[in-house]
């Protein structure tokens, strides 16, 4: 399946994620796990070297222009990060 990219205007609050956001990501993933059936005991620094492995290729070729996360006071409150992974688009964390 080929990825075609459409431009498109990002909504307020709504911004591609930065590298320097990283911290904030596994903060954010480590609170959206607590409480499920996928929480397993970890840390957030768990949930750091997640992310790493994540922008390091671990899930696929990771797409910053297709992920997006939203920001409410300078804070991250949402995330979909994409990749693309044998041949295929994959919502890698959401």
């Amino acid at each position: 399946m080929a990825l075609v990219e459409h431009p498109c205007e990002l909504l307020p609050g709504v911004r591609r994620p930065r590298p320097d956001d990283l911290q904030a990501l596994a903060t954010l993933m480590f609170a959206a796990y607590q409480g499920t059936v996928d929480y397993t005991g970890d840390s957030v620094e768990a949930a750091v070297r997640e992310m790493r492995s994540l922008f390091a290729g671990a899930h696929g070729i990771y797409l910053a222009q297709l992920s997006s996360v939203v920001e409410r006071e300078s804070n991250l409150v949402s995330a979909s990060l994409v990749t693309h992974q044998e041949g295929q688009p994959l919502l890698a964390f959401a």
